[in-house]
């Protein structure tokens, strides 16, 4: 029997099972990424590379006689190829964890069970859909941002009065069409995963969904934005007190020998809030993932206590509808 859908009561078992099936955290990190690699920018001061003397190459002959033109192409050729295979790796690896993680939220809301193997299986499944799933939304996202931006400027080029105003009516528009394709996709996903509608369908019974539960989602988002925000700020308010204490005892031992061994312990501590953060983030993952299910299985009617053999099979009906 179908119980009555409350925002309250998801989010509250959302988290509950996201404690339970910790081994859904493996793939909530790889769908939110593990490395940051925008800081590597960062590695070397702009001032030190502004200072760097290069004066010696001026003193190797071959040097000036080389056409280093050809060489900056193929390498910045070589570079972007580079940054666009890391890109679509990244994707699919994504793509991989999302079904994984999908699929495994269903199965937790039903009781189940949940094993790497048959994660890593259902993942592998489904991780073709979820790619060109991604795809797409991203290449509408890039019409839906550019088109506006365009003729915001041609109007701009026309009249600034009317540029602004086009341009105030494009932030709206934009705002709305990039919600509405967003919330849209995190059910399509679903379609996807839990009804096998394949990519070209999917999207549009994703927003199909969406706007039958338009409520019930905005009132989820705002509800899991609210709980991630005091998790954070528990996490921190957690970490600044031994950040503090080691702060402190170095500014008192500063002339003191014992400043070393302060200092050696700045490294697993460093490295400690860093997993911290981690799991956390893994942990909000696994339960948005659980509460956007929980909706979708009410959307579509599906009892939490239903007994279903194939998803394939008894589900496609109900949830391709």
């Amino acid at each position: 029997m179908l119980q009555p859908y409350s925002t309250f009561d998801t989010i509250r078992d959302s988290l509950k099972l996201a404690w339970k099936y910790k081994i859904l955290w493996l793939a909530a990190v790889l769908t939110i990424g593990g490395f940051n690699f925008n800081n590597s920018s960062n590695s070397t001061p702009k001032e030190e590379v502004q200072t760097t003397d290069t004066s010696f190459l001026s003193k190797v002959p071959w040097v000036q006689d080389v056409n280093w033109i050809p060489y900056i192409v193929i390498g910045s050729i070589l570079l972007i190829g580079l940054i666009i295979w890391v890109v679509i790796v990244g994707l699919i690896v994504k793509s991989w964890a999302i079904g994984a993680l999908t699929w495994g939220t269903f199965e937790g809301w039903r009781g189940k069970s949940l094993e790497l193997a048959s994660m890593g299986k259902k993942g592998i499944e489904f991780m073709w859909p979820n790619f060109w799933l991604s795809v797409r939304v991203g290449l509408l996202s890039l019409l839906i941002i550019f088109v506006p931006l365009i003729i915001t400027i041609l109007s701009a080029v026309v009249n600034p009065i009317i540029g602004v105003a086009v341009g105030v009516l494009s932030v709206v528009v934009v705002s709305v069409l990039i919600i509405r394709l967003s919330l849209g996709s995190v059910f399509a996903l679903r379609h996807i995963v839990l009804g096998k509608t394949i990519v070209k369908e999917a999207l549009a019974e994703g927003i199909k969904t969406f706007k039958a539960q338009l409520g019930n989602t905005f009132k989820l988002v705002f509800g899991n934005c609210f709980v991630i925000m005091w998790l954070y700020i528990g996490i921190l308010l957690v970490t600044i007190l031994p950040v503090s204490l080691v702060v402190g005892a170095m500014t008192g031992l500063r002339d003191s020998p014992l400043l070393i061994l302060v200092g050696i312990g700045v490294v697993p501590l460093g490295i400690a809030i860093l997993l911290i953060i981690q799991a956390l983030g893994a942990f909000v993952g696994t339960f948005s993932s659980f509460a956007f299910t929980k909706l979708f299985m009410h959307a579509h009617t599906l009892p939490l206590t239903e007994q279903i053999n194939s998803i394939s099979g008894n589900l496609q009906g109900d949830l391709t509808q």
